[in-house]
């Protein structure tokens, strides 16, 4: 790496492992991951996948689209997917439920939406920095990958 890349990436390397302490993000563990279609009473969850502590599990039958899943496979939806997604529906949602490292999807949890990449990004039981805000959030970094731990 040269030395101009090194200096540029410094500022996120630093906001990063900071932005908890500065209370710029949350430090969450990802307790669920799903792929909503479709808004207010019209609206169906395709895939759910949560994690309480153990292994993954995906919650309920799932839909056709997303094939046969395992349960600690990570849920990801590739560009290809999104377009069958929005052929079906235009408004897909990504959204997740973080909640207080620790709490094991109990007690002080916040659901978001968030953007494709940043949801591939992040897998069910991973300690994320996440900023939140209206509508959606997004991921700082991932400070603790499940199988990590």
């Amino acid at each position: 790496m040269n030395r101009r890349a090194f200096l540029a990436s410094v500022p996120a390397i630093l906001l990063a492992g900071c932005a908890t302490r500065l209370g710029l993000a949350e430090r969450d563990e990802i307790a669920e991951k799903r792929v909503v279609v479709g808004y207010g009473d019209s609206s169906e969850t395709l895939v759910r996948q949560r994690y309480d502590g153990g292994e993954p599990y995906f919650d309920g039958e799932g839909h056709e689209l997303f094939g046969d899943v395992a349960p600690d496979d990570r849920l990801e939806v590739s560009d290809e997917l999104d377009g069958e997604l929005r052929s079906m529906d235009p408004d897909v949602r990504y959204e997740i439920r973080g909640c207080a490292a620790g709490a094991r999807g109990e007690g002080d949890c916040r659901e978001a939406v968030l953007v494709r990449d940043d949801f591939n990004d992040v897998d069910v039981g991973d300690i994320v920095d996440l900023r939140y805000g209206d509508p959606g959030a997004g991921v700082i970094s991932v400070h603790r990958r499940r199988e990590k731990r």
